[in-house]
């Protein structure tokens, strides 16, 4: 992206039916002054657009307009964008699903006349009802969209049913009046179980928003005040009452309780907190109630970034979508032209008229621009939607694609593989005074530190009825360590590489697999202080489960290297890396990379950011640092270590998927196409009547939409 250049919130767009739609609103789109690319999404109907500069949404709407669609406006945030997309995809599917009844009833009475016995003038007026008022509106979007030179589904559709109905009326031919009654029922029970399937797959964004309660208790001159959402602050105390959501993301200040945030996160077990404790929005309370200080509101809390990003994935073009889109672009006209072939060939050869339009008819409602244009969305839409109820929040589609490519997967060590909670094991006095006193000092230089050997010796000190100096200068040394400012003091904790005259006394902590640091004060080392932090629970399980795969694993940290290779041995892990700074970790994924390995790191901390970037794909913990989570393509949402088989298995998953429909849908029109236009008939001399081809293309279009959702369901 060049410099002046900046990517909107995503758009919504109603009306669209098909990939040509899309089409049709991304060059409406790019003609607006400002816009430097779209790309719009016909399985998520959305529109992600960059510019130049700040552009009215009244003139996006208006180009959306001119091209027959709407441009969704009002909504001032995601979550209103959402909900009136999906209350505007409800009432399109009770429409589409009355639009079907009324061309089934007209189908039924076409069909009772045939097992009856024709009933005068019941057939023409069953036709012009089914067409004309049940397909009204697809024959108007496909006439207008003909107009402007941009055919799509619908003008197909339109052409389709219109010259049956057409010629069963000027011929009287029984048969032409059939088929556009059956196309279009066929065709409008499709769609409405295409929607109906496609609006199954893809609510994560509308059930994260759902878990939002629209009002929250505030504390007011104190008296608990029941306000709207919208007019909570930050700062603001909020109370919690047993069996209610969290209504803002906020630290607990008073009451315990335990949260549960399987919705939201897919983490499974309750998570006690108390005072000190974090909490997000959406969360289920049990059975305490507590006070917290709001902290994030509306887009600011986690709730609306974790949606937004899904939001996001979901409109995003995956790299296997380019040329089914390309395809997409010209599809339509290619089948025109096809009909026109099939109808001059029949014409040539001697065929009647009414066998000649028949032709034509069935090539215009065989053919399935929806397959080809679903076959990456729907999957891609479908995986970020099990994704997320796994605990995952992938950023970009293309994601997918690339972890089915991935054959090593690096570990960083702390926090990620270890359960991120280290105790203080010993406090080694090197120069005089007490172990007390060095510790105290250290608790006042870490007071404020999220890296989890700086809580570790906070909390070491509070258990020790330790009093901690104030800290009055703090300043991250990256890769090495801290230096502050003590009462009056000059405090650093170090990496013990950077103290090599302690090497020998660093290597007997290391080697029984505690994590050493150093301690240094005014200049001199004075301690060194011995943390031990074991495998989490679930480290081995992930390990074994990613070897058995054949993927390479490896461990690079931070850490003292022999604290590393004890730790590695422990897991099983042959390959590690101990002593790294972060822009080690980052070369040695570099240089992963060019050994032509496609490499996934997982990590947790700042030191891990440079890695994340570099890497194939990043994973973070969405727990660690911010640093972290947003350089990372993949945030793992919950605590201990992320389930990287589970995502693998679903990259792969995914990707079969894709293939899968993409290879239908590429080889249903390459057959149907010259099958149904007589192209055929030297080799096969059978051509589906008109209502036979209806039938199939609903068929196709369903055939991609239900393994997409088949994808979402599998567990």
């Amino acid at each position: 992206m060049e410099p002046n250049e900046a990517a909107s919130p995503t758009l919504t767009i109603l009306g669209m039916t098909c990939q040509a739609c899309a089409g049709a609103v991304e060059r409406a789109l790019r003609q607006v002054e400002g816009v430097v690319t779209a790309d719009v999404s016909y399985a998520t109907s959305s529109a992600r657009i960059v510019t130049r500069r700040r552009v009215e949404e009244a003139a996006l709407a208006a180009a959306v307009g001119h091209a027959g669609y709407r441009l969704l406006v009002g909504g001032s945030s995601l979550a209103e964008r959402v909900r009136d997309l999906g209350a505007g995809e409800e009432r399109e599917l009770r429409r589409l699903a009355l639009e079907a009844g009324v061309a089934g009833a007209a189908l039924a009475l076409v069909l009772a006349g045939m097992l009856l016995g024709p009933w005068p003038g019941v057939l023409p007026l069953a036709a012009v009802i089914a067409v004309a008022g049940a397909g009204g509106r697809t024959l108007v979007r496909g006439l207008r969209a003909l107009a402007r030179a941009a055919p799509d589904m619908n003008s197909l559709v339109a052409l389709g049913t219109g010259a049956a109905l057409i010629a069963g009326l000027l011929t009287h031919d029984h048969t032409h009046l059939h088929a556009a009654v059956m196309i279009a029922a066929f065709v409008l029970f499709g769609r409405w179980l295409e929607g109906r399937t496609k609006r199954r797959v893809g609510t994560a964004v509308e059930r994260l928003f759902d878990l939002a309660p629209p009002f929250a208790r505030v504390l007011r001159r104190g008296q608990e005040v029941e306000v709207p959402l919208a007019e909570v602050a930050v700062g603001n105390l909020v109370t919690v009452r047993p069996g209610e959501r969290v209504p803002v993301d906020g630290d607990v200040i008073s009451g315990r309780s335990e949260i549960d945030t399987a919705l939201l996160t897919g983490e499974s077990t309750p998570r006690a907190v108390a005072p000190g404790d974090r909490v997000i929005a959406g969360a289920l309370n049990g059975t305490g109630a507590f006070s917290l200080r709001a902290t994030g509101i509306g887009a600011n809390s986690t709730l609306e970034r974790i949606a937004t990003a899904i939001h996001a994935a979901q409109a995003s073009r995956a790299p296997a979508q380019r040329l089914a889109d390309r395809l997409a672009a010209v599809f339509v006209p290619i089948v025109l032209a096809v009909a026109a072939l099939g109808l001059g060939a029949a014409w040539l050869r001697g065929a009647p008229v009414g066998d000649a339009v028949a032709i034509a008819v069935a090539v215009l409602v065989v053919a399935c621009p929806c397959a080809l244009g679903l076959a990456t969305p729907i999957a891609i839409l479908a995986a970020t939607d099990r994704a997320a109820r796994a605990g995952f929040l992938v950023r970009e589609a293309a994601v997918f694609e690339t972890l089915g490519d991935v054959d090593v997967v690096v570990f960083d060590k702390t926090g990620t593989l270890s359960r991120g909670a280290p105790e203080l094991e010993s406090v080694v006095v090197l120069d005089g005074g007490r172990d007390d006193e060095w510790l105290a000092l250290a608790a006042g230089a870490e007071a404020h530190s999220e890296q989890p050997f700086g809580r570790a010796v906070v909390r070491a000190a509070r258990e020790r009825s330790l009093q901690a100096p104030v800290c009055t200068e703090f300043e991250a040394l990256p890769g090495r360590g801290v230096r502050t400012t003590v009462a009056g003091r000059v405090v650093e904790i170090l990496r013990p590489s950077e103290v090599p005259e302690l090497a020998l006394r660093v290597a007997k902590i290391a080697a029984s697999g505690a994590s050493p640091v150093v301690l240094v004060v005014d200049g001199r080392p004075r301690a060194l202080l011995a943390f031990r932090d074991p495998p989490h629970e679930r480290a081995r399980p992930v390990v074994a489960a990613l070897a058995a795969r054949g993927l390479a694993i490896e461990i690079v940290s931070g850490d003292d290297p022999n604290t590393v290779a004890a730790f590695a041995h422990e897991l099983g892990i042959a390959r590690h890396v101990g002593g790294a700074t972060p822009e080690d970790k980052a070369a040695h994924v570099v240089s992963l990379r060019a050994a032509a390995a496609r490499v996934l790191f997982v990590g947790d901390g700042v030191n891990d950011a440079p890695a994340l970037v570099a890497a194939d794909v990043g994973l973070a913990q969405g727990r660690g640092a911010d640093v972290a989570i947003e350089a990372a393509d993949v945030a793992w949402l919950e605590s201990g270590v992320p389930d990287v088989q589970e995502l693998l298995e679903l990259a792969y998953e995914t990707r079969r998927a894709i293939r899968q429909n993409l290879s239908w849908a590429f080889s249903y029109n390459l057959l149907a196409l010259p099958l149904a236009s007589g192209l055929l008939a030297p080799w096969i001399p059978w051509t589906p009547s008109p209502a036979l081809a209806a039938l199939a293309m609903a068929g196709s279009s369903l055939v991609v939409v239900g393994n997409g959702y088949r994808l979402a369901r599998r567990r």
